[in-house]
């Protein structure tokens, strides 16, 4: 007899997909798996890289802050107004005081100019030698008065979130606390802290042991006398970043910069 070769059974298909089914969604779950690695890795080297620009950046700007006096065209304290009236009698230190009121007037001409820090635990601003040329010939000079500062920005999701930011004016005037470019340095953020050391005034024959005893402060503003024509030694940031994802917790990044100049600056 002839016989007619036989197909496969709708039952034997219907097992044959579903196996195969199986086989697709194991490997989809592993590549979905794989991407979301991928993508959470990138995100997150991202993320340890804006923190460390940041950081970096202000330790650097930190560190280079300084106090100055009238002699570079600050304001004048009382009694360094009333030691002009000194009596003129012909001996050198007269001389060099007659030198100093005729640097005093030429610099009154001008605007006087606010030199120092104004510090608190989650806001600075100060006078730096940290301001850097982006273009040739731009008509400015090292110095500028920097200032960061947390404030409520809307992200490119058209939510609100906390941004760290930054503001630079090279053109020092009589408020070291407002005016300049503003623009963000960390994006979304929880909380900043500046804490300041305080070493205590520094007195002429004090031991290595007396000056190493001080406290952390949560305010500096060398306005007052307490902080007047001195910068702390030490400054301490602390920035918390919120959460990667739902699963982890917010993330606490902390450094310690060194203040290079921390006492009045005259000629």
């Amino acid at each position: 007899m002839k016989t007619h070769p036989r197909g496969f059974t709708m039952l034997e298909v219907m097992i044959s997909l579903s196996i195969l089914a199986s086989l697709t969604a194991i490997v989809w779950v592993s590549v979905n798996n794989m991407f979301r690695a991928r993508d959470f890795m990138t995100e997150r080297y991202q993320r340890f890289q804006v923190i460390r620009v940041a950081l970096d950046r202000m330790n650097s700007e930190l560190s280079s802050a300084y106090i100055a006096g009238p002699s570079f065209g600050a304001e004048e304290r009382g009694e360094e107004a009333a030691s002009d009236d000194a009596p003129e009698d012909g001996s050198n230190e007269s001389v060099r005081q007659q030198q100093e009121n005729a640097r005093a007037q030429l610099i009154s001409r001008r605007e006087p100019v606010q030199f120092g820090m104004v510090g608190r635990d989650d806001e600075v601003n100060f006078t730096s030698f940290a301001h850097m040329r982006m273009f040739r010939d731009e008509p400015t000079s090292y110095h500028a008065e920097i200032g960061y500062f947390v404030e409520r920005r809307r992200t490119e999701d058209g939510d609100f979130a906390k941004s760290l930011m930054r503001r630079e004016d090279t053109t020092l005037d009589d408020d070291i606390t407002e005016g300049g470019k503003v623009y963000v340095l960390i994006p979304e953020i929880e909380e900043v802290e500046f804490e300041y050391w305080d070493p205590g005034e520094t007195e002429l024959g004090q031991s290595q042991e007396d000056r190493a005893r001080g406290d952390w402060v949560d305010d500096w503003d060398t306005r007052n006398d307490e902080y007047r024509d001195r910068l702390p030694t030490r400054i301490r940031i602390t920035v918390t970043l919120p959460a990667q994802n739902q699963a982890r917790e917010p993330e606490t990044f902390s450094t310690q910069t060194k203040v290079m100049v921390n006492q009045l600056m005259e000629y």
